[in-house]
């Protein structure tokens, strides 16, 4: 989330698709779902990334255990 606030978008965005990958509990937030990136204002900096966007459209990502 700090990075997608603090203009590091690149950053953001591959933070977030590892972190759909791994098994909760994120650090300080829980688990992070797509659900989560849909609903959560927090992430509204992203909001119009096609990147973001591709995300948010794709299948759930399969937990690397």
């Amino acid at each position: 989330m700090i990075y997608a606030h603090t203009g590091e978008p690149d950053q953001a965005l591959a933070l977030i698709e590892h972190l759909l990958t791994i098994p909760g509990p994120w650090v300080f937030q829980g688990s992070i779902t797509l659900s989560d990136l849909r609903i959560r204002w927090q992430w509204d900096p992203l909001r119009d990334d096609p990147r973001f966007q591709k995300i948010l459209e794709g299948p759930e990502p399969k937990t690397i255990y």
